[in-house]
């Protein structure tokens, strides 16, 4: 079962807490007050798949384009995100993402 909370690096095994197959979210901000979150699906595939990653590496498939094309190492020329740990941050859960989502509406109704 995949954490309910976003992924954090400190507490987790190298591959932080990440489930092949399940669905996070890269929540990133549209402000610096973290106030207007901008949202984008992915699936997670795997990390270090490749021989050419000088660091530990994250891949994610667009949930879009997995749902239309299915999971990207198993075709060619799909596209992938890559993520080192520098911005693993940016990818949560869906426990993690309604979270931040409270937390922005909280910033926003205080402004």
């Amino acid at each position: 079962m995949p954490s309910l909370t976003p992924i954090n690096p400190s507490q987790s095994s190298n591959n932080y807490g990440f489930v092949q197959g399940e669905v996070y979210f890269r929540l990133t901000w549209a402000d610096v007050k973290l106030r207007y979150p901008v949202i984008e699906s992915f699936v997670y595939l795997g990390m270090n798949f490749s021989k050419d990653d000088l660091t530990d590496t994250w891949y994610f498939q667009s949930a879009i384009d997995f749902a239309s094309y299915g999971n990207a190492m198993e075709s060619f020329g799909r596209p992938i995100s890559c993520a080192t740990e520098g911005n693993l941050q940016d990818f949560v859960t869906a426990e993690g993402l309604k979270l931040e989502i409270d937390e922005a509406a909280k910033r926003r109704s205080t402004a």
